[in-house]
């Protein structure tokens, strides 16, 4: 990143009060909402296909990773961190595993409601939402 990208990131910061975000050594936002950190469950409505699937959620922050797993329909990846602010996350996604079944580079928005997430889903180069759900904390 250059110098330019650091002082954006240090921008972004200031203006979400400082508290949403810091850097890593890459320069990679790191995950610092509490709210969502933990291992997440549950599913979503996808418009397209008139279809519900499952998915879970493993949100560590020692690691800085984000793995999703739609069992469903057999593929998985990682989402990495573009934006977070107080109540609110914005990721890119990367599948990792059954590419033939999930479209890969699409955006994912994670709002914190009580007692639980909401999931909105993007694809990569569509600005309608294409599925939506809600996870709950799994112990």
């Amino acid at each position: 990143m250059t110098l330019g990208g650091f002082k954006y990131v240090i921008l972004c910061c200031m203006l979400m009060g400082g508290t949403a975000c810091s850097s890593t050594k890459k320069n990679n936002l790191q995950v610092s909402a509490p709210w969502v950190l933990g291992n997440w469950g549950g599913s979503a409505y996808q418009y397209n296909t008139d279809e519900h699937w499952e998915l879970f959620l493993e949100v560590d922050s020692i690691q800085n990773s984000f793995k999703v797993n739609y069992p469903a329909l057999e593929c998985s990846g990682r989402w990495k961190l573009i934006h977070t602010g107080k109540e609110r996350i914005v990721l890119r996604e990367r599948i990792t595993r059954g590419l033939q079944n999930c479209v890969t580079r699409g955006k994912v928005v994670l709002e914190k409601r009580e007692g639980s997430v909401v999931f909105k889903y993007f694809y990569p180069t569509d600005t309608n939402l294409n599925a939506e759900g809600r996870l709950f904390k799994v112990k």
